[in-house]
């Protein structure tokens, strides 16, 4: 652990570059890294870091053992935040008060709403303002809050201008995320997006209930019982006003996943706070 070792390692490191550390340990395998996924409703945080430096790490030790690798993400990129952060933008991001807080007049009249040049500020703490301003919002009023949800049901109508306020909203996230992935030199070969296969997330659960797999309570939410068979907490699959969860679209993508790679192995990398959704995730893909 001297400095001269290190030194000397770095060296040989140097003078073989891309064939240092090489091997054929799993030649042959196709595997699919899936890192980092923040939300599009803020800013990326250290967090996301550690996920992005280990992930990346997986992906290089593969190919540096003879893999064919993807690194993936997918953007949860429709929901109850990025509503709130939609309306955050709305309400807050007006050039002055005498501008309504109202998506109609926004499409026609989107001048009167800030950009985060104007204001001075990278995109996503630009959208990660919208955010915050947007869920206090929801917790002050609640008819603001009824507000937020309706728009989640108008956007799954597809609703064409709550469509056209929530890709120009996005588009703040993305850039953010774009220009921090750069400074890291880190990339993904493929994005997944939300709101291309969360339908299908409800398909799968229409065929879990039909088949007896799956509990519609009384509200109308549908459960799932992982208690058990898999000793997990049981689970909301969708939500009493039909909307999707996380968990509704990732059961679509983890089958998307399957079919379109063909691949030898899937991986997930997340924090720990994540680990008990994935093992949620992964018991109802085995029931269906």
């Amino acid at each position: 652990f001297s400095p001269d070792v290190k030194i000397g390692q770095v060296g040989t490191i140097l003078e073989r570059r891309s064939a240092f550390g090489s091997n054929e340990s799993h030649l042959g395998e196709k595997w699919v890294i899936e890192h980092t996924s923040p939300n599009p409703n803020k800013a990326m945080h250290i967090g996301h870091l550690r996920l992005n430096l280990v992930g990346m790490g997986i992906v290089q030790l593969m190919k540096a053992a003879g893999a064919e690798v993807i690194a993936d993400a997918v953007y949860n990129d429709r929901g109850i935040s990025i509503a709130k952060a939609m309306y955050g933008f709305l309400a807050h991001m007006k050039q002055n008060d005498a501008v309504p807080t109202d998506i109609q007049y926004w499409i026609s009249h989107k001048e009167a709403w800030l950009t985060p040049e104007a204001k001075g500020m990278k995109p996503d703490e630009f959208i990660t303002e919208c955010y915050v301003l947007g869920e206090a919002d929801t917790k002050a009023s609640l008819e603001i809050d009824a507000a937020v949800r309706q728009m989640v049901v108008a956007w799954e109508a597809e609703d064409a201008a709550v469509w056209e306020l929530w890709r120009h909203v996005l588009q703040f996230a993305y850039d953010g995320n774009e220009r921090v992935l750069a400074r890291l030199g880190s990339h993904w070969d493929k994005v997944w997006y939300e709101h291309e296969h969360y339908q299908a997330g409800k398909a799968y659960i229409e065929h879990g209930l039909e088949s007896g797999l799956f509990t519609k309570l009384e509200d109308g939410a549908i459960l799932t019982n992982l208690e058990k068979q898999y000793k997990l907490p049981d689970t909301i699959l969708l939500k009493n006003d039909g909307t999707s969860l996380y968990i509704t679209q990732d059961i679509a993508l983890t089958d998307l996943k399957k079919r379109t790679y063909g691949a030898d192995r899937l991986v997930w990398v997340i924090g720990p706070d994540q680990s008990l959704a994935l093992k949620q995730l992964f018991a109802v893909c085995e029931q269906l």
